[in-house]
């Protein structure tokens, strides 16, 4: 994709628009809305946490008021089973009486506990406890109460005095605590339906302007791009145009070229033909000539003679092995390929053989490998061979 011929002319060092800008265009079009929604999450979460701070404290209320509650059930227990045993003179009636006893520190240290943060809370529960604790102490003798006259006296005592009017304090120091953690825990739930639905409608407009912000952001920079995209395009034609007019062009040069080098190869051809034909007749005439000059005349001929003569029909043939090679490179342009293994140090021994066989006087040495095998034709390979040897046998005299 990055090889795209659009896209390298987009982010060309001249093109429509640099790497930079690209990356300035994401910014504008996918970080930024993520940075505002960042934003927006960070408030949410914190606005949800402070949500669930006032939930907290509400169920801290609502524990509160539940453990204020069994201590007053508690103290009813106190009261009720001192008086259903005064009353029945039956100590199993003082049952509940003992159970509140042996409950009532756990319940007041615990209740302690929960309102240990409020001091104006705390002070009024340990209040309460000192109350409950001197009602206790008023009521444990006549627990004891076993004879008619015992328990009229815990009677009389009961119905009026320090324990009436203690047990009627306690009351209302439960009660007016009791309600007066009502009315917080319900202040601090409205508190918190307050915030739930301020968070609700921050969330919902923050949403809205994000939405219509990042619609524009799109849409503009969908604008932008529209229009970069449409003059790219109209570049890439015109760009396009300019290398189809050069191809063109150089197709049509290429075209005449290769006219000309197959007229030059037509004319090369030519010329060798003809220099070859014209060149032929005269050297046959010489060598059959010269040969039987050599075969009728040889034995009155001296020896410089002889020579002379030899030289004559080596150079005629020699002419001849010329001929033939300028006509086998002409002919190699225009043979179609062949490729089939081939043993080169072969051709090699067997150029080097008809050399040899030609001029038997001459010593030369060959160091060949005993086989070379190559792929390709095998007839221009030869040709190839025997002018590379044919050369080296040329220039070796010594």
């Amino acid at each position: 994709m990055k090889n795209h011929p659009l896209l390298k002319t987009l982010l060309a060092p001249h093109g429509l628009f640099s790497r930079g800008d690209l990356r300035v265009r994401l910014l504008r079009v996918i970080i930024a809305p993520i940075l505002i929604l960042a934003l927006l999450l960070g408030v949410l979460l914190w606005r949800i946490n402070h949500l669930l701070e006032l939930n907290q404290w509400v169920n801290h209320s609502n524990e509160v008021i539940a453990v204020g509650n069994a201590s007053l059930l508690q103290v009813v227990n106190l009261e009720t089973g001192l008086r259903g045993f005064l009353l029945s003179s039956n100590p199993e009636f003082l049952e509940p009486h003992r159970d509140a006893v042996m409950t009532l520190d756990e319940g007041f240290t615990r209740w302690k506990a929960l309102v240990a943060d409020n001091p104006a809370q705390s002070d009024r529960v340990m209040q309460i406890e000192g109350m409950v604790g001197q009602w206790m102490q008023w009521a444990a003798p006549l627990t004891r109460a076993r004879t008619p006259a015992e328990i009229q006296r815990a009677r009389a005592s009961v119905k009026r005095g320090f324990g009436l009017e203690t047990m009627g304090k306690i009351r209302a120091e439960f009660e007016d605590f009791i309600q007066s953690e009502e009315k917080l825990r319900n202040d601090r739930t409205r508190e918190a339906e307050g915030q739930t639905r301020y968070s609700i409608a921050l969330s919902l407009a923050v949403a809205l302007i994000l939405g219509l912000l990042v619609s524009f952001a799109v849409a503009n920079e969908l604008i932008r791009l529209s229009v970069s995209f449409s003059t790219a395009l109209r570049k890439a034609e015109e760009a396009k145009k300019r290398i189809e007019e050069n191809n063109a062009e150089l197709e049509a040069k290429i075209q005449l070229r290769t006219a000309d080098l197959t007229a030059v190869n037509a004319e090369l051809e030519s010329f060798c033909y003809s220099v070859s034909h014209d060149l032929r007749a005269p050297l046959r005439g010489i060598d059959g000539f010269s040969l039987a000059l050599q075969e009728d005349y040889g034995s009155s001929l001296d020896e410089v003679a002889r020579k002379q003569l030899r030289f004559v029909r080596e150079g005629v043939q020699r002419m001849g092995r010329l001929i033939d090679d300028l006509l086998n490179l002409s002919r190699v342009s225009r043979v179609e390929l062949r490729k089939e293994p081939t043993d080169l140090a072969a051709l090699v021994r067997e150029t080097f053989d008809r050399l040899q066989q030609a001029d038997p006087a001459r010593k030369v040495e060959l160091r060949c490998l005993d086989q070379a095998i190559a792929s390709g034709d095998s007839g221009l390979l030869s040709v190839v061979i025997e002018n590379l040897v044919s050369n080296a046998w040329k220039f070796s005299g010594h």
